[in-house]
């Protein structure tokens, strides 16, 4: 077989598929050899978080496999929907899920990253649509309705609000009556569970931040560091090059 054949064939999709199931195979793996680290704690501001959902660790790593099938199948969905990359290539959608099942803590267990990524692709979708559609703002409240929803289980939602509302200016769609309908999408989940009592006031927490030179000691500290400094650099390298060729694009890309 040809590389030019080999390189067809994973950008189809069918070697996206192959992927897929490699990774998924290679979780279960993982999980029945007990390789699986699970996470706990709870870091909503009102409901408990994703990660304490299930209990039952096999449902979960069922749940958490079947979400990332989900964020595979709406990747290729955006770019076939709004054309992100230029290409049909399903390469990158395969690669995603190769890099989840790489780590099988992540893949193999239902938890607040995999919810997380899900509200954003489906906050993201509506947001595209509004490229220069400022009257479409049942969108634009829908869009920062799903990240208000999932600030009540987790605090790292609550940076995406001002993410978003950058990318309402980017999609040209920013006006006064958008900015209200993002501030009402984003009172309107606490608001409404308050009205229900499933919520109040005092059922509020407030992040705990604890400093990562006393938490971690030794290797640990310095994985953590040698971690970061590699993902930054790959990063900003490559965040570097794919701006030369996104400047190329439209104003939506």
């Amino acid at each position: 077989m040809k590389e030019q054949e080999i390189t067809r064939y994973l950008h189809s999709r069918y070697g996206m598929m192959l992927m897929m199931a490699a990774a998924v195979i290679g979780t279960i793996i993982a999980y029945r050899n007990g390789d699986i680290v699970y996470i706990t704690g709870n870091n909503g501001f009102g409901l408990p978080s994703a990660n304490e959902w299930i209990t039952d660790r096999y449902a979960s790593l069922w749940a958490g496999i079947a979400v990332n099938v989900l964020l595979a199948l709406l990747l290729s969905y955006m770019n076939r929907r709004f054309n992100v990359l230029r290409t049909m290539s399903h390469l990158f959608v395969g690669m995603f899920m190769i890099m989840q099942g790489g780590l099988p803590s992540i893949m193999g267990q239902f938890y607040d990253g995999t919810v997380m990524c899900a509200i954003l692709l489906f906050a993201i979708i509506p947001l595209f649509s509004t490229f220069q559609n400022p009257d479409l703002t049942r969108r634009i409240f829908l869009t920062f309705f799903l990240i208000s929803i999932g600030s009540l289980t987790s605090y790292a939602y609550a940076i995406y609000i001002v993410a978003f509302l950058v990318g309402c200016l980017q999609m040209r769609s920013f006006t006064m009556r958008g900015l209200m309908a993002a501030t009402i999408g984003i009172v309107t989940p606490y608001w409404i569970l308050w009205g229900f009592g499933i919520i109040s006031p005092s059922n509020f927490t407030l992040p705990e931040f604890v400093s990562l030179f006393n938490a971690l000691e030794g290797r640990e500290l310095a994985q953590i560091i040698v971690y970061t400094g590699v993902t930054l650099f790959l990063g900003f390298g490559f965040g570097t090059l794919n701006l030369m060729r996104i400047y190329r694009y439209n104003a939506r890309t």
